[in-house]
């Protein structure tokens, strides 16, 4: 297979989530009290000391939503219960219901929290963060768009009220007092570079972006989540090796962060070291065994090594997963023609372009009239 092939496929998933869905859960689900009552207390018989940490930090999430909630301009609408279930690798899932919202979060014992669909992380022991995931879970609720919800001026409220000694407020916002010292104008600062970055970077000003990232890391330093995005910036621009220094100082703070493990590894694959990237992949499917993409990615690396067999059986079970994956038919398509299954190969590119994909009805033209 062509590293030509490899890098288009690997831009087009750029757009595609490449984390990770929810394992499914263990045990009965259990309901939430209505968040407005601050409090999140979740009973379970099978608790082990992961899940006790990751219900504390499930309860330091919804106290933050609970606190923007009252200082939005939703203050006066009932919030809705939530509901959460539990996970038999330690992680909670938890839900925050109202008429047209369904996010469905994942937080584990050292506060990362995912949710479904997307490949996105956050980690709510860095306050900004945790703040950006109570907006998100707010406008989810609210179906609210982002441009229609003023988070700094949340932020400012907040902070006017934990300077606020009045006791009937000291209870709600002693948790997280000292945490917020400061942070507003730090705050500020680091959400106008770092979405400065992003727009730079949609409209194509690499270069710009990369000096805009690296604003905000020398304020956020230990943020593996900007120290990736400017990788992702520096790969887009064809400086593979100076991405993977940028993912390797991220996974030096967090080495299980799934999202750049894989970034890292077709970082690796672009440069030619299919077999780090391989050792990459590896590591996301120990973290999550469910990851159709991560299969994927790591099939089409073998294949680089000519390792074939190995791959068909990766594509296999991305398509066990993932049954509407063009991709991974067009790439098993590839494959069974390199053993020689001219058969099976042609059913699989057939079955590829079925479902779009416009270089698998090019080769089926090729070579399976």
């Amino acid at each position: 297979m062509s590293r030509r092939r490899t890098g288009a496929i690997a831009a087009a998933l750029t757009l595609m989530a490449l984390g990770s869905p929810l394992i499914p859960a263990y045990g009965a689900q259990t309901t939430l009290p209505e968040i407005g009552s601050n409090q999140l207390e979740v009973q379970d018989d099978a608790i082990n000391p992961e899940l006790a940490l990751a219900k504390e930090k499930l309860v330091i999430i919804n106290k933050v939503v609970v606190t923007f909630w009252k200082l939005s301009k939703f203050k006066d609408k009932e919030i809705p219960q939530g509901l959460t279930s539990n996970n038999e690798d330690g992680r909670v899932n938890f839900s925050y219901y109202e008429k047209g919202a369904s996010e469905f979060y994942t937080v584990n014992a050292n506060g990362i929290v995912t949710w479904e669909g997307t490949s996105e992380v956050i980690d709510i022991k860095k306050i900004p963060e945790l703040f950006s995931l109570a907006t998100r879970i707010i406008l989810d609720i609210t179906k609210t768009e982002s441009k229609d919800f003023d988070h700094a001026a949340i932020i400012q409220k907040l902070l006017a009220e934990v300077g606020d000694e009045d006791a009937s407020k000291k209870e709600d916002f002693d948790s997280i007092k000292e945490a917020l010292s400061n942070i507003g104008d730090k705050l500020e600062k680091i959400s106008l570079f770092y979405d400065s970055a992003r727009q730079r970077e949609e409209n194509g000003d690499l270069e710009g972006a990369i000096k805009d990232y690296s604003k905000a890391i020398k304020l956020s330093p230990d943020s593996q989540y900007i120290l990736n995005s400017r990788g992702v910036a520096k790969y887009k621009s064809g400086d593979a090796r100076g991405a993977i220094k940028d993912y390797t100082k991220a996974l030096g703070i967090d080495p299980r962060d799934p999202l750049i493990l894989m970034n890292r590894a077709r970082a690796k694959d672009e440069t030619g070291d299919s077999r780090g990237a391989i050792n990459d992949v590896k590591k996301v499917l120990e973290i999550n065994p469910y990851d159709p993409l991560a299969y994927l990615y790591r099939g089409i690396f073998k294949g680089e090594l000519k390792d074939f067999r190995s791959a068909l059986i990766d594509f296999n079970k991305a398509l066990e997963i993932d049954p509407d994956n063009a991709v991974a038919y067009f790439f098993r398509g590839i494959t069974k023609k390199e053993l020689q299954d001219i058969k099976g190969a042609c059913e699989d590119l057939k079955i590829a372009a079925e479902l779009g994909d416009e270089d698998a009805s090019k080769l089926m033209e090729e070579h399976c009239q």
